[in-house]
C-alpha cells in the first residue's frame, strides 16, 4: 500500500487551520487531522487566560486529553504537524498529539503560526513568518556578537562574566523602552485609527 501524507493540525483561533487547508491544496492527496480537545478546556476569546491555563497544565504534566480519535498511523509516511505558538513553544494540544506518536516510524515535520502574522493576508502570511522567524535568529546571533565582541578582549573569569551579564541586561533594557514607547504606542495608535472607520 502506498503511504500518504497527514496534514495534522491544532488552531486556537483559526489561522493554522487556514495555513493547513493552504498545505493541503498544495500536497494532493493528504489527509487532514484536526488535533483538538474537549470543549471548555481553553478560553477561544482570551488568548492571556489560555496561555495561563497552559502553563498550569504544563507545569503540572496534566496535559488535556484529546477530542479526535488519532487515524491509524501505518498508512502514513509522513506527518506535517501545524500549531500556534505559545510561549514560544507548540500549543499545549500539540504536545498532547505528539506524546501518542511513539510508534510512529515515519517523518514528522513542523509548521507554525504566531501572533506576530495574524493580521497578514493570507497570500503574505508564509513570508511574514519567514520574516519574523529570520530576525529571531539574527537578533540573537547580533546580541551574541555584541557581548562577545565587547568582553572577549578582557581577561578571563568573574569579570568577563559579569560584563557579559551587564551587557545582556543592557539589551534587554532597550528591547524594553523599545517595546513601551515605540511598538505599544504604535499599535494603540493604530486600533484608534480602526475604531474611528
Amino acid at each position: 500500500m502506498e503511504k500518504k501524507i497527514l496534514i495534522a493540525t491544532y488552531s486556537w483561533s483559526g489561522h493554522t487551520k487556514r495555513l493547513a487547508n493552504q498545505i493541503a491544496k498544495l500536497l494532493s492527496g493528504a489527509d487532514q487531522y484536526q488535533i483538538a480537545v474537549p470543549a471548555g478546556t481553553y478560553d477561544l476569546t482570551d488568548m492571556y487566560a489560555t496561555s495561563d491555563r497552559a502553563k498550569n497544565q504544563l507545569a503540572t504534566g496534566e496535559l488535556p486529553p484529546l477530542a479526535n480519535p488519532i487515524p491509524e498511523l501505518d498508512q502514513y509516511n509522513l506527518i506535517l504537524v501545524g500549531s500556534p505558538v505559545w510561549s514560544g513553544q507548540p500549543a499545549v494540544p500539540v504536545k498532547q498529539f505528539l506524546n501518542q506518536l511513539t510508534n510512529f516510524a515515519g517523518h514528522l515535520a513542523p509548521f507554525y503560526t504566531d501572533a506576530g502574522v495574524a493580521n497578514t493576508l493570507p497570500k503574505d502570511a508564509g513570508a511574514a513568518s519567514g520574516l519574523i522567524n529570520t530576525m529571531h535568529q539574527i537578533g540573537s546571533s547580533v546580541g551574541l556578537a555584541l557581548i562577545v565582541g565587547v568582553t572577549g578582549g578582557m581577561t578571563h573569569g568573574v569579570a568577563s562574566y559579569r560584563q557579559s551579564l551587564l551587557m545582556s541586561t543592557i539589551c534587554a533594557a532597550i528591547a524594553l523602552v523599545i517595546i513601551v514607547f515605540v511598538v505599544i504606542p504604535g499599535e494603540q495608535r493604530e486600533n484608534q485609527l480602526k475604531l474611528k472607520h
